[in-house]
């Protein structure tokens, strides 16, 4: 396990209380500007939700850090988006004071846009790689740590001295030359080598660090297998939810033009990464933590029985105004009232056997218990004899429950003469 020599919980505090002023001074700059010269697609909300989820980190780590302070998972999340929101905060400063009003030292803040992002990623991979331990699922996973470092201190760097405009400042639409840049040729191959081979690089360490939590997943066992499935189950999650956000993304090329719906749909859709430091709490510090299982089925449930009634509801609607198309004009609150009701008679049984399927694939334990206990149900509806039935019934506790030890207490029944 890898231990971190204590810099101390005061250390921890401190790093959280600057990432608090970073995302406050993006909040506060976005908001000012936006009142004044309107000129980002982003809003409050966007922003206010942003800053809550890199929050969201920081406190976790600080929380890791506090009730388990010799492993290094809690000083990671807590460095986790240090580097972006130092980003962030640049980025927001520079264009407040290019086109809003005149603020202090822009051309010396835009340099921190240029660099901090690779070493927020490298320490994202190490996040993956090290969880939930602070140790690597072998060797080989722990010389990929190791390049992820290199990787986040060769890319930061490069970036860092690299000439031409700034990327980060680019994506807002603000070209800024990068003032601590090398001269050509020299700052050239820099920003080509940190805008080309290592961005490419970073997608592969992402990749194969994501793989390894599915391997870990599959070899772990007992407590660890818990933590890691909280953990895969937030970012399989929050991948979906992004993927789900690309239609609304390649539709609406600017969210300030798009409908409310869309902007709201975009809003939940890119909120999966708050759930990535929840997971990690509950699975580290062990909160209901086989609990997990149960929420997984549930969830693939719920979200398959919405999936087929939505398809229901729209498919009994269409069939209905066609239907009656022909014989009177006002189809629409016949097919909608008609529609709800097939899906009302659906809802019960198709959740039943939708979570019959779901538990037998995906909580195997829990079904089998069901089972078990439907059985001694069925067995003993007509038992007459006492004994057996309490054999039954301990047999049945061992085999679902698994207790240390089990029994059955009858009161003996007093009769008077």
């Amino acid at each position: 396990m890898i231990r971190v020599r204590r810099p101390g919980k005061s250390a921890a505090v401190a790093l959280v209380a600057v990432q608090a002023a970073l995302v406050t001074l993006v909040v506060a700059l976005g908001e000012a500007g936006r009142h004044v010269a309107p000129f980002s697609e982003s809003s409050l909300p966007v922003d206010a939700f942003g800053a809550v989820t890199s929050m969201a980190f920081a406190v976790v780590g600080l929380v890791i850090v506090v009730r388990r302070p010799g492993t290094v998972i809690g000083w990671l999340f807590v460095l986790s988006n240090l580097g972006w929101d130092l980003s962030n905060a640049a980025t927001a400063w520079v264009e407040f004071g290019l086109r809003v009003a005149p603020l202090p030292a822009v051309p010396i803040v835009a340099w921190f846009a240029t660099w901090p992002g690779p070493l927020s990623l490298a320490v994202y991979v190490l996040l993956i790689l090290l969880f939930p331990d602070g140790r690597a699922a072998s060797a080989r996973w722990g010389r990929l740590a190791r390049i992820a470092i290199a990787w986040g201190v060769v890319h930061a760097t490069l970036s860092a001295i690299a000439s031409g405009p700034i990327e980060a400042l680019q994506l807002e639409g603000l070209d800024v030359a990068n003032p601590f840049a090398l001269p050509n040729p020299a700052g050239a191959i820099a920003a080509s080598l940190a805008y080309g081979l290592l961005e490419l690089l970073s997608v592969g360490l992402i990749t194969i660090a994501a793989f390894s939590l599915v391997v870990r997943l599959r070899r772990a066992n007992g407590v660890e297998r818990e933590q890691l499935k909280w953990l895969a189950s937030a970012v399989a999650v929050t991948a979906v939810m992004n993927i789900l956000n690309v239609p609304i993304m390649i539709a609406f090329t600017s969210l300030a033009d798009a409908p409310p719906w869309a902007r709201a749909a975009n809003a939940i859709l890119t909120s999966g990464g708050f759930l990535i430091p929840i997971a990690a709490a509950i699975a580290i510090l062990r909160y209901r933590l086989y609990d997990i299982d149960r929420i997984i089925s549930r969830t693939l449930t719920y979200g398959f029985v919405t999936a087929l009634l939505a398809a229901a509801y729209l498919g009994a609607f269409l069939a209905i105004q066609t239907a009656l198309a022909p014989l009177t004009e006002r189809t629409g609150p016949l097919a909608v009232a008609t529609s709800t009701l097939v899906v009302f008679a659906l809802f019960a049984p198709l959740r039943s056997r939708m979570r019959a399927i779901v538990d037998r694939r995906f909580d195997r334990s829990r079904y089998d218990a069901e089972q078990t206990i439907e059985a001694f149900v069925a067995r003993v509806r007509d038992e007459v004899d006492v004994e057996r039935v309490s054999r039954e019934l301990a047999g049945t506790l061992e085999r679902t429950m698994h207790p240390v030890s089990a029994g059955v207490w009858l009161r003996e029944t007093v009769r008077s003469a």
